[in-house]
């Protein structure tokens, strides 16, 4: 005795608003405070890690810009204390431009 299986295939479309849409990457500009100054040395282990960042201190504040694309700016935060942390350092904060939380996405 042979079994004979049957699919049936039901396609329901998805309301628009149930869909998950992921936003287009975007430049983010943003400041990264760190809570200590890197050396020479530190500072080009840094630049292996990121190419998108300029390091400087400012009135003793060390620091890194970054211009980074990312598909949100949390995204892009969150990338960028990680490459920060795995050379060692630690933020201190982030700082952002008004205009950067005003814009959307």
């Amino acid at each position: 005795m042979r079994a004979i299986s049957i699919v049936t295939w039901i396609v329901v479309p998805m309301d628009q608003s149930e869909r998950k849409v992921e936003n287009p990457m975007k430049m983010r500009e943003f400041t990264l405070i760190l809570t200590s100054v890197p050396g020479e040395k530190e500072a080009d282990e840094l630049y292996g890690i990121f190419d998108d960042g300029t390091i400087s201190t400012i009135a003793g504040i060390p620091q890194i810009h970054f211009h980074r694309e990312a598909g949100s700016l949390e995204t892009a935060i969150r990338a960028a204390i990680q490459d920060v942390r795995s050379a060692g350092f630690d933020v201190e904060r982030v700082e952002l431009e008004p205009d950067t939380i005003l814009l959307p996405n």
